[in-house]
């Protein structure tokens, strides 16, 4: 009996958590929903997105400002880790404060900030996409850290760049073949909450960047004038492609554990 009751209840908030796309993806092929039911449904709005020459090169721009901030930081997390653990551990303490520092900061609170701090120089600490890229970097950092943190502690670090440096092998070189494969489930892991997070934004590209770097969510606010089934129409699209990318992390993920359980 309760095995039942546990599963209606996850069906249940699971339904009460889909319903709101569901019904956006709904509306955005309906002409008219005046009454409990939609009316007329057409694929004119969908037409519209996909004909609107700004809309793919907005898609791009959402990915290439997710994904370089990532991969930067995914970079300075595991070399600052991986040195602290190995030489000098009190510095593992200063690397934790100031990676969890971010999750008190706000979005919004930051990017104000930013640009209140550099607008305006004459380098280029002033320019827009740098400062955007900058702070996307600040606000992933947390996740970042927390996946990758705990990859290296489920690692016997030390142990495993002893026993590399006496079959001859170098620090770097064990960090490339040795380390980085060990880590794939945590930068899986903090690849997808990075891109969840950077894709779904608009406040901090809206005060920082505006229209100069128009991505999916910058398109999206600059049709508030259009119907609103090209709204939503939009959002059903970028929910997919975010539904897609998730879907072929997990993938990769789930690999690499089928991989890692054969070869034990």
């Amino acid at each position: 009996m309760k095995k039942i009751l546990s599963h209606l209840w996850i069906a249940i908030v699971s339904i009460l958590l889909l319903l709101p796309l569901i019904l956006t993806f709904i509306y955005s092929f309906s002409q008219s929903w005046i009454t409990i039911l939609p009316k007329r449904f057409t694929l004119d709005f969908y037409s519209s997105v996909f004909g609107d020459p700004s809309f793919f090169p907005a898609l791009f721009r959402g990915f290439l400002i997710s994904l370089i901030p990532i991969v930067l930081m995914n970079a300075a997390v595991m070399l600052s880790l991986y040195y602290s653990i190995l030489y000098d551990s009190r510095l593992g303490y200063l690397i934790q404060v100031l990676c969890l520092l971010p999750y008190s900061i706000q979005g919004v609170i930051l990017a104000t900030s930013i640009i209140g701090l550099y607008a305006g120089h004459q380098s280029f600490l002033s320019n827009r996409i740098f400062l955007l890229t900058m702070t996307y970097c600040i606000i992933i950092l947390p996740y970042i850290y927390q996946s990758i943190r705990n990859s290296f502690y489920a690692l016997n670090l030390k142990n495993i760049v002893e026993a590399g440096e006496i079959l001859g092998a170098k620090k770097f070189q064990i960090l490339l073949r040795v380390v980085l494969p060990s880590l794939k489930s945590g930068l899986f892991v903090s690849m997808l909450l990075s891109i969840a997070l950077i894709f779904g934004d608009f406040a901090i590209i809206k005060i920082i960047a505006g229209n100069q770097y128009q991505t999916a969510q910058m398109y999206l606010h600059n049709t508030r004038n259009m119907p609103n089934q090209i709204a939503s129409a939009i959002v059903s699209v970028m929910f997919l492609i975010v539904f897609v990318i998730s879907s072929l992390i997990l993938m990769l993920k789930n690999d690499d554990l089928k991989t890692d359980r054969k070869k034990d």
